[in-house]
């Protein structure tokens, strides 16, 4: 398996620095996919990928409503599908305390 198809995705705010961990710590150019409806939670880089759900005027987030982030996550399918569109191994990290978490993964 290439190394570039491997994709570590975190959901969520601990998710994130879960996978962002992850990447620092994987040598072999794995990429990285940071989804939260927090900006605090992303990071940026050459393969860093961020997806944040809702709109930047939204300082609420999702406000801790499973529902609500997992709606956000589906108005994102056409840009996920191009993200895994040759990506082999998805490594999916996430709380799943009743945020955006359990949400968006679902």
């Amino acid at each position: 398996m290439d190394p570039a198809n491997i994709l570590i995705a975190g959901v969520g705010g601990i998710g994130c620095a879960w996978a962002h961990q992850a990447y620092l710590r994987c040598e072999m150019g794995a990429h990285l996919a940071l989804i939260d409806a927090d900006d605090s939670s992303f990071q940026t880089g050459e393969t860093i990928h961020v997806l944040r759900l809702g709109h930047a005027l939204d300082s609420m987030g999702c406000a801790a409503l499973p529902p609500l982030a997992e709606q956000r996550m589906r108005g994102l399918s056409k840009i996920t599908q191009r993200l895994l569109e040759n990506t082999e191994l998805v490594i999916l990290l996430t709380g799943l305390g009743g945020g955006v978490g359990t949400g968006a993964a679902h």
